[in-house]
């Protein structure tokens, strides 16, 4: 299974990813963690423009579909805003889960990750600031960050959607085998 969670920088997506990959790996399932500020960084691409990120999205992809055809759920935390790359995902990964954590203005003004919202800040290629937003038409889930949230509930709630689509009937059988 491929768990894609997406949002805006600073919304939470990383923290949530980190947690559910303690929980899974506490049931004693097999799991990793894809975070996109580490790819980035170990696959050496250094661009921000629209076109480098979009690559990098597709490699994410390949990657999380890789490592979830040898019976492991590929945990995916990256901002990728590209509605091409939701759309692939879901076209070419079974059990693919797409999760949108979704933070208000005010909340990530309040974080102010790397200070990419802040008015001082000269950088350029920032999602929500400068670069436009393809937000997730359809997602499987939408989790409501605020800064009072509790993260522990927000990876119960993604847990809980693999066992209701068990219960379905669907194919994630190998998903409760560790």
């Amino acid at each position: 299974m491929v768990i894609w969670i997406t949002g805006l920088p600073g919304a939470g997506k990383t923290t949530i990813a980190r947690q559910l990959l303690n929980t899974l790996q506490s049931q004693n399932l097999h799991a990793n963690l894809l975070d996109g500020d580490e790819l980035r960084s170990v696959l050496d691409n250094p661009g921000y423009d629209k076109e480098s990120r979009q690559k990098l999205a597709y490699v994410y992809s390949g990657l999380a579909n890789l490592i979830s055809s040898q019976n492991t759920i590929a945990i995916v935390a990256t901002v990728a805003m590209f509605d091409e790359i939701r759309e692939w995902n879901r076209a070419n990964i079974d059990n693919y889960l797409e999760v949108f954590v979704k933070v208000s203005d005010d909340d990530l003004l309040k974080r102010n990750k790397n200070n990419l919202y802040s008015k001082s800040n000269k950088k350029s290629n920032v999602y929500g600031k400068d670069i436009p937003i393809q937000l997730p038409k359809q997602p499987d889930l939408i989790i409501e960050n605020s800064n009072h949230s509790s993260i522990d509930k927000h990876v119960e709630t993604i847990v809980s959607s693999f066992r209701l689509a068990n219960s379905k009937g669907e194919d994630t059988k190998t998903l409760w085998q560790a």
